[in-house]
């Protein structure tokens, strides 16, 4: 009896266990830079077992702290892929997808595209996951596991200290005073 107690026990423990999800990050996940600052941001996939295509939904708010500017497409998924996207600033939301032309997908990790921006005013803006569809090359739907998004800590343009311009000031009259 105590042996099939223990072998029951044994078998859902070993059923329960399962293998790791696809997991999708944005990076750095924290990003610090100024008013005016341009920078990318990293879409990455770590896991995933036959990607065949993706397609996925961002914001990036509050609105009018950041500017999309672009987007490139990642080396993950290789040639012969059809990549695109858009971005729309006054509503602060980015869409990218890309799908492969081949009979099957790929398996790893990676990086998917890259996401330009523009610092626009200062603040702390949210880049995250709003929509995810992936597929593998069967198309059956893939459920990746989602990081949370990225933080972009936005300053203003540091202003020269009072210190800084006096030491100009006195640089420049002591340059002034030699020629003289």
């Amino acid at each position: 009896m105590m042996k099939k107690i223990i072998c029951t026990a044994l078998l859902l423990m070993v059923s329960a266990v399962t293998a790791p999800a696809a997991m999708l990050s944005i990076s750095p996940s924290v990003n610090n830079v100024t008013v005016g600052q341009a920078f990318t941001l990293d879409f990455n996939i770590a896991g995933v077992t036959d990607l065949y295509s993706w397609e996925v939904y961002f914001d990036f708010g509050p609105i009018g702290l950041l500017s999309a500017t672009g987007f490139t497409e990642g080396p993950f998924l290789g040639a012969g892929t059809t990549f695109g996207g858009s971005f729309n600033n006054p509503a602060a939301t980015f869409y990218m997808y890309n799908s492969l032309s081949g009979a099957s997908g790929v398996t790893g990790g990676g990086l998917l595209a890259q996401m330009s921006f523009l610092a626009s005013a200062p603040g702390t803006s949210i880049v995250s996951f709003t929509s995810i569809l992936m597929l593998d090359s069967n198309l059956d739907t893939i459920f990746p596991d989602t990081l949370s998004g990225a933080t972009v800590n936005i300053g203003d343009v540091p202003e020269p200290s009072t210190f800084a311009f006096m030491a100009l000031g006195l640089a420049v009259g002591a340059v002034i005073r030699r020629r003289i």
